[in-house]
């Protein structure tokens, strides 16, 4: 269901409700704060005013993400400067990327063709993988540059911090101490002790609180972009004008830090050069002498052929009927145009190609002929019949490159007199918006919908007005037509996809994305998914049915929005709901955390993990619901849990216990060797570990680093798109304080690290993919060392802080951490499948977790290999 060319880690790639939010403030961030603040004169206090941090400040990083009221996901990084000047990413949940360049006259962007899809599916492939000129709200319906820049941001900040009211059930966020504070429909997470730092902040765009420029007020009635057929466009466009002039134009969520002067200059100098035409490529290191700014979006006019059919037909009194047709050109652009004419009773259907028909041209087809049908007639008697002369058009600019099927689809809606539908359908579409439609209008009728309800269906799916938050569904339908037979749901997306309200619209998106992610398993043959009857508007209860091959039992999901705090009742649902939907199963449970449930929604896995236990200890004492894994989405990570682990994570582990962990890696003897020779750990006679070996804490203390070395190997993927390079073993650490800073990872060339020309890093630049370090910088883990390097998501580099920031705070609280940090691949010559960490304290802390490496939506899963 994944689109070509992909990277090598593509194929994994999930669909998925995610979460960015992270906390992102790094050790190197701290000091570079506090020693530019002093520098700077603040207007607050760092021990009081969390907005300090970012007076006078340069620039400002930013780690997003944006929710559409249809429950869409957009996420990204961006630097923003404090004269406007901005660039960074745009990263669609089904897919799409984008590299954006903000400069205070306008903004460009760089995308790939299934972000352009969601957001003008007409134009999609004029416009992909070159720079364009952006309408206000094209890729954000909030302008962040302008929001959350170094003069708008502090006072963001200050208004919540100073008049919002404490929330007394978070006390803690990605674990560390942490305060809450809620005013009206805005939160703000900040660290509970000084220095005060910002950790998120997140609240709707269109709010009371805060008067934030979107590119249009929220009262504007929403142009179709297409014209849907006779009959049923009234009725559309009024649906489209009601939802967008009710619903909210969406919640943004923000994990902001401070950025240096060099990156300052080189945001404005890299937006300044784009907008000005002197960049062609994202990636582009020569600058042409001719420069021309990029074009805006209208100098691409929709241009397409509208074929009208005539039928040239008389009344036949002779043996030897004969006819023909002439198709003219009402559109305008040309159509390569074919005719399958045929006339009933006589004539079976032919099809003849007329060529290319330019605007006001015609083309006639050849003289067809067939003996005449009507009964032989007695002598000075006179017979007739009627003849139904059938002609269906067809071109490419219209219906798809796929003729065949196209024109099997005319006849499935109910023959030529539907074609004027179906064509003013598909006629606006890009090509490859085309054949998605066609296949996914097949899939639906395979599955009994009604004609009224398929053409519905896409009419609502390649609609998008961005400004507006509405997005096509064009990147999904793309997704599922790919699975082919193994998506059996059809009609359940039907109904979803003819939902004009974004609200009951958004209903269905965890469920989908919960089918979508299993359809990312090649090993499931067929997905299903039922949505279960509820009078609940904002949510509608789920349940996957995903089957295995016969040595594996059926796997069934329940899928559950979580509308409070009552986690116990919410697991006891989705398990009764899957398992009343198929017998001999395995269950599992995945909870959504929706935005709206503020408390939940910013918990990370320590959180999530302390308020499961009551729930946990339930289930562990009377063993029902039984499942196998409990997945909880919320706003700061995807986190799942073996229904084990769970138990035991109610009780604490012993000295030995922890150890066990690390000789549950099955090292290799030269990893063993090497921990040894620089005296981490103790080993028994068979090599396994038996100690950590602490140093005296009253004594001074120097951390000491183990990286396990780096070997030049041959990329796993297309040699065209990625490089061989250095690919790294395991990373360790004695962590003490005090930590220093390990550098920025810089390092070339990496294994995997992508070419400029692949597709991705030419869409969306090298953000997409990072340089994660094994061992934090923050935690003094080397950047410039190939040992402790990897080629990664840069959603998986986000989500590893929610390990590394709390093992910093117990660092400089004064326990000794040994870190272990080992990359994981699918096989020995696959892919880099995720990181598995485990840090073990002199003072009771502990974590073991793995982090998958995924585009769009990495998963900590702890006690795990990858």
């Amino acid at each position: 269901m994944y689109a070509p060319p992909r990277p090598p880690w593509y194929t994994n790639t999930k669909i998925a409700l995610p979460i960015c939010l992270v906390a992102v403030v790094a050790v190197a961030f701290a000091l570079l704060v506090v020693v530019f603040k002093f520098d700077n004169a603040p207007t607050g206090t760092l021990h009081t005013d969390p907005a300090t941090h970012f007076d006078n400040v340069p620039a400002i990083d930013l780690s997003y993400t944006y929710i559409a009221p249809d429950g869409t996901e957009s996420a990204g990084q961006l630097t923003i400067t404090e004269e406007g000047y901005a660039t960074g990413s745009v990263i669609d949940q089904f897919a799409g990327v984008a590299t954006v360049h903000t400069t205070p006259e306008g903004s460009a962007v760089w995308a790939d063709e299934d972000w352009w899809s969601r957001r003008a599916p007409s134009y999609a492939s004029q416009v992909k993988n070159q720079w364009i000129q952006l309408d206000p709200g094209t890729a954000l319906p909030i302008d962040l540059a302008a929001e959350f820049n170094p003069s708008s941001l502090p006072e963001v900040i200050r208004t919540i911090n100073d008049d919002g009211v404490l929330d007394p059930d978070l006390t803690s966020y990605q674990g560390i101490p942490a305060v809450a504070l809620n005013l009206q429909d805005w939160t703000l997470i900040r660290s509970s002790s000084a220095p005060i730092e910002v950790m998120a902040l997140f609240g709707p765009i269109d709010t009371d609180l805060f008067q934030f420029q979107t590119a249009s007020a929220h009262t504007t009635d929403v142009p179709a972009v297409q014209v849907p057929w006779d009959g049923h466009q009234a009725e559309i466009e009024i649906e489209l004008t009601q939802a967008a002039g009710g619903t909210a134009l969406g919640t943004i969520a923000i994990a902001p830090h401070p950025a240096s002067p060099e990156t300052a200059k080189a945001t404005k100098d890299a937006s300044t050069d784009t907008l000005n035409g002197h960049n062609t490529d994202p990636d582009a290191t020569n600058t042409p002498v001719e420069t021309q700014p990029p074009p805006p979006l209208s100098d691409f006019p929709l241009v397409a052929p509208e074929l009208i059919a005539t039928i040239n037909a008389k009344d036949c009194f002779t043996d030897t009927c004969t006819w023909t047709a002439t198709i003219r050109n009402i559109g305008n652009g040309p159509g390569e145009a074919s005719v399958t004419a045929s006339a009933t009773p006589g004539m079976s259907a032919v099809t003849e190609s007329l060529g290319i028909i330019q605007p006001g041209g015609e083309a006639s087809t050849s003289i067809m002929s067939f003996t005449n049908p009507a009964p032989k007639p007695a002598p000075g008697q006179t017979t007739s019949i009627t003849i139904n002369y059938t002609v269906v058009t067809y071109a490419p600019q219209i219906g798809g490159s796929n003729a065949p099927r196209y024109r099997d689809l005319v006849d499935r809606l109910g023959g030529y007199q539907a074609q004027p539908a179906l064509d003013r359908v598909l006629r606006p579409l890009a090509m490859p918006a085309k054949d998605i439609a066609v296949e996914a209008m097949h899939s639906m009728l395979d599955d009994d919908v009604s004609v009224d309800d398929v053409l519905d269906a896409i009419v609502q799916a390649t609609q998008a007005n961005p400004a507006q938050a509405k997005y096509a569904d064009t990147p999904l339908l793309r997704r599922l037509t790919d699975a082919g037979d193994r998506f059996t749901s059809w009609a359940v997306l039907a109904e979803h996809l003819s939902s004009p309200d974004p609200t009951r619209y958004a209903a269905y998106v965890p469920g989908l994305q919960s089918a979508a992610t299993e359809l990312g398993n090649a090993a499931a043959p067929t997905v299903g998914l039922t949505y279960l009857p509820s009078d609940e508007i904002a949510s509608l209860d789920a349940v996957i049915i995903s089957d295995y091959p016969d040595t594996e039992a059926m796997h069934c999901t329940g899928v559950i929005v979580v509308p409070g705090t009552d986690l116990a009742t919410s697991i006891n649902q989705a398990v009764t709901n899957a398992n009343q939907q198929a017998e001999n199963c395995t269950v599992h449970a995945r909870l959504v955390i929706p935005d709206t449930n503020r408390d939940l929604w910013a918990a990370g896995r320590p959180e999530m993990q302390t308020r499961l236990q009551p729930a946990v200890s339930i289930l562990c004492e009377s063993g029902e619901p039984a499942f196998e894994n409990l997945t909880v989405i919320t706003g700061a990570g995807n986190y799942t849990w073996t229904l084990t682990s769970l138990c035991t994570s109610t009780t604490s582990l012993t000295e030995q216990q922890k150890v066990e962990r690390l000789n549950s890696l099955n090292l290799p003897d030269s990893v063993i060797k090497e921990l040894v020779a620089d005296q981490h750990i103790t080993v028994g006679t068979n090599n396994e570990i038996t100690a950590i070996n602490w140093r005296n804490p009253a004594r001074a203390c120097r951390p000491a680093y183990t990286n396990g070395g780096a070997s030049h190997e041959p990329t796993s993927g297309n040699r065209d798109y990625y490089l061989d390079g250095y690919k790294a073993v395991f990373s360790a650490g004695y962590l003490c304080k005090p930590l220093r800073d390990g550098g920025k990872a810089d390092y070339n060339p990496l294994w995997n690290w992508p070419k400029p020309k692949n597709p991705l890093a030419s869409e969306g630049g090298f953000s997409v993919f990072q340089r994660c370090h094994l061992v934090a910088r923050q935690l003094g883990g080397a950047g410039t060392d190939p040992g402790n390097l990897v080629t990664c998501f840069w959603r998986t580099n986000l989500i590893m802080k929610e390990i590394e920031s709390p093992t910093k705070r117990r660092v400089t609280q004064g326990e000794h951490i040994f870190y272990f940090s080992m990359p994981q691949y699918n096989g020995i010559n696959g892919e880099l499948s995720g990181i598995r960490v485990i840090a073990i304290g002199n003072q009771g802390f502990f974590r073991d977790e793995c982090y998958t490496n995924e585009f769009y939506d990495p998963t900590s899963v702890p006690d795990a290999s990858c």
